[in-house]
């Protein structure tokens, strides 16, 4: 017996393709589940279908074009899905693979990703640690360092901003000369190669880099920390603590030519506790206090604004209101276009600028 439900005719090969690559492109910045793939839907050039269904009272956003897709790039092994299981609540991701890596960027090297190894002090690096499965204690961590990605890609979207360079977790690092680390407080932190005799650099790994590029032609630099409450406030040298980093931030930040912020998102219970709590300690440790160089803001807060780029969504170390990009709303409202996605124009970029940002390193002088 015929089904009287209306088929979906499948899609055109090339419509299909450039819908991978914009899913693939978007995996590139960081591993997603189908709810923030979702939510990137309205950035993407070739837009998914979405209904709504109805369950026991909740309503549900679904894509049968997108989950198709996603099983279609699994078979072809550029994709690899796994599972958050956080809480109880069992939530499946997906990542991009080796072979997509290459499909998307065929003379491209393999990106190298740091991850910790089992001697909880060491970092050892390689090739294809950056395609591997999210690590069971750092779940909850990525899952919102993917919320926070996906709501930069719409926010900038919605105001015409370009995401020129992106970088997930611990692939790309700040660094802090060694000779000058060892003339300040973080001299505890800093190794001596024991070949050479010389002080290593010191490096900073933030969460998630993004550089924003206004329609006024202006870029920012922004480097997002989230915190999760798992890292002491206060401790000993070589305690990774909240001190450490405000410490590493404000010594970058001397050697940095231009605007230089960094966003910092808490995503724990309690957020607004957590919150007050390390902003009294910014305020304790920055060299110069009446200087703005972090702001703040709840992650609820931050994925539930619309705006959260260009409006004072967050609070510095003293609890005024402060956008993450400074644009005036009436260069956006006669610049704005819509005609490509925001991962389109990323991948633009990405290619023009051969894949992505060098690791930093700061020339300090005394």
């Amino acid at each position: 017996m015929a089904s009287n439900s209306p088929t979906i005719p499948p899609p055109k090969p090339e419509t299909f393709d450039k819908r991978l690559r914009e899913v693939l492109l978007a995996l590139h910045g960081h591993p997603l589940s189908k709810r923030q793939l979702l939510r990137l839907n309205s950035t993407f050039t070739y837009p998914f279908p979405i209904r709504d269904r109805h369950v026991r009272g909740r309503t549900y956003r679904e894509s049968r074009t997108l989950e198709n897709l996603l099983r279609r790039a699994i078979d072809d092994e550029f994709v690899e899905q796994s599972q958050y299981s956080i809480d109880g609540r069992v939530t499946r991701y997906f990542f991009i693979t080796e072979r997509g890596f290459q499909y998307l960027f065929p003379n491209q090297p393999l990106p190298k990703k740091t991850y910790r190894s089992g001697d909880a002090r060491r970092k050892t690096t390689r090739r294809s640690a950056f395609f591997q499965p999210i690590a069971h204690r750092d779940q909850r961590h990525e899952e919102a360092v993917g919320d926070v990605f996906a709501q930069c890609c719409v926010q900038a979207k919605r105001d015409c901003i370009q995401m020129t360079r992106c970088h997930s977790r611990n692939s790309i690092s700040f660094g802090i000369r060694g000779d000058y680390a060892m003339r300040t407080p973080l001299r505890t932190l800093v190794r001596v190669n024991p070949a050479t005799k010389q002080a290593m650099p010191l490096k900073i790994f933030p969460d998630l880099v993004i550089e924003f590029e206004t329609p006024d032609g202006r870029q920012y630099l922004r480097p997002f920390e989230l915190d999760g409450g798992t890292e002491r406030l206060l401790g000993d040298d070589e305690v990774k603590t909240i001190r450490r980093m405000v410490q590493k931030y404000d010594h970058h930040s001397a050697c940095y030519q231009g605007e230089y912020l960094i966003p910092v998102i808490t995503f724990r219970q309690n957020s607004r506790g957590r919150l007050r709590n390390v902003m009294a300690v910014v305020r304790e440790t920055l060299r110069d206090p009446n200087r703005p160089l972090f702001m703040f803001a709840t992650i609820e807060h931050f994925l539930a604004e619309n705006g959260a780029l260009t409006r004072p969504r967050f609070f510095d170390h003293f609890g005024r209101s402060i956008a993450c990009l400074t644009v005036d709303p009436a260069l956006i409202s006669a610049t704005c276009s819509h005609e490509s996605g925001v991962v389109d124009r990323l991948r633009r970029q990405l290619e023009r600028s051969q894949m992505g940002m060098p690791a930093v390193t700061s020339a300090a002088s005394a």
